[in-house]
């Protein structure tokens, strides 16, 4: 994917961020909640938000509604990864 919504217009895959957080070991990543922003995101595309390993993305013009859209996404993961996170505590894994 070649999009510049990087840091000083960095294209995303030659991030330091993101190649730093693509490089954790998962069970660190999944303990992590990553949003990204950007002018050419559309906000919640969950495609684009697991193709470039982030969990949300929201385009800057919606950056106005950005603790409605944290709190939907994070309560959703939080949600989806419920299950497992409690199967790790229950294995001495977590």
């Amino acid at each position: 994917m070649n999009v510049t919504n990087g840091f000083d217009n960095t294209d995303l895959a030659h991030s330091p961020i993101l190649k730093y957080v693509n490089q954790l070991s998962m069970s660190v990543r999944r303990r992590m909640f990553v949003a990204l922003t950007g002018d050419t995101f559309k906000t919640m595309d969950h495609a684009t938000a697991f193709s470039i390993n982030a969990n949300i993305v929201i385009n800057r013009r919606d950056i106005n509604k950005l603790t409605s859209i944290l709190k939907y996404a994070i309560s959703d993961y939080e949600k989806f990864y419920k299950v497992f996170m409690d199967t790790l505590v229950a294995a001495g894994k977590a």
